[in-house]
């Protein structure tokens, strides 16, 4: 039961902070345009920091590689069809980016499918979903970053090469050297100090990150227009979750073809982790790069929602047993 409360309480502070942030806009509290600089210092400044600390708890094994390389492997892969169907779908520019790196990197944290698996296999469980989620820092700069850049109306045209070392270069790609940075810390075996867990600090820090996080989405977000958007949700919904699920078990069949397959509960949270809703990220790539935020946070919402109405369910049926 304190699972599923703790599970309840995450979505409450999700729903309550969207709410705040929708409310201060529509009785100007805020102005919406304090949604880009806020949800920058939360990718920035924040996610590196709780992705340090988080993964300099985890002792890596050789064969807890196969989690975030494959998950790279996906979000690559479902980034790049998404671009290819949006040539058809879509006739605005920047609508293909949003499409692109929406479809990209998922919701894998504490946000959604990090608790989704606590529920599932406890702590344990957890762990595991924090090492798969580490690919998202690489991906988020190699791959979404280049996605924004590329098709941001205010950015100069570049080569692939091009685009991927100016986002390397770039200032908000802080999270990919910090990532690598903790993996090192990791593998050399030196040991996080106590004092982190004795006083909850990420636990805090995240809390803190998630309520900033969604009131940014709440002050860009715009009901009304939701069926403006219809194409580009039903799109996400179906690369992201089908398309998803489809490229995950093909993945994990190749492990197999390999000989070193993903067995136990890595291949369940891998399997859990394949089919979830879009990113927080995408939301914070569409304000740093101002790509449609008005669409981004509408359709994070929307497909949030429906995952957890359909989606959710589905998968404690699957997976609870």
């Amino acid at each position: 039961m304190q699972a599923e409360m703790k599970f309840i309480l995450t979505i409450g502070l999700i729903a309550s902070a969207t709410a705040a942030g929708y409310l201060s806009r529509r009785f100007g509290l805020f102005r919406e345009g304090l949604a880009r600089p806020i949800m920058t210092v939360v990718m920035v400044a924040g996610y590196p920091l709780v992705g340090f600390l988080t993964i300099w708890k985890v002792r890596l094994q050789p064969s807890d590689a196969w989690l975030p390389v494959l998950g790279a492997a996906q979000a690559t892969l479902q980034a790049m069809i998404a671009l290819l169907i949006g040539r058809r779908l879509f006739r605005d520019r920047e609508e293909r980016g949003l499409f692109g790196f929406a479809c990209g990197i998922g919701n894998h944290g504490i946000t959604m499918a990090g608790f989704v698996i606590f529920l599932l296999a406890g702590e344990e469980g957890l762990g595991y979903s924090t090492v798969y989620a580490t690919y998202t820092y690489v991906a988020l700069v190699l791959l979404s970053y280049s996605i924004a850049r590329h098709y941001s109306s205010g950015a100069p045209q570049r080569s692939l090469g091009r685009l991927l070392v100016g986002s390397l270069l770039n200032w908000r790609s802080v999270g990919l050297p910090v990532c690598v940075a903790a993996i090192v810390v990791s593998a050399c075996g030196v040991p996080r100090p106590t004092v982190f867990s004795e006083y909850h600090v990420v636990d805090v820090l995240m809390y803190l990150l998630v309520f900033t996080a969604y009131f940014s989405i709440g002050l860009r977000l715009h009901a009304a227009h939701v069926l403006k958007i219809k194409r580009m949700i039903l799109g996400t919904l179906a690369v992201r979750h089908l398309g998803g699920a489809v490229l995950g078990l093909g993945l994990l069949s190749l492990t197999l073809l390999i000989g070193w397959p993903l067995t136990g509960l890595g291949r369940t949270v891998f399997l859990v982790q394949s089919s979830v809703p879009m990113g927080v990220f995408g939301v914070g790539v569409a304000n740093m790069f101002y790509i449609k935020p008005r669409q981004a946070s509408l359709l994070f919402v929307v497909t949030s929602l429906v995952y957890l109405v359909v989606g959710l369910p589905i998968v404690l049926w699957l997976f609870g047993g």
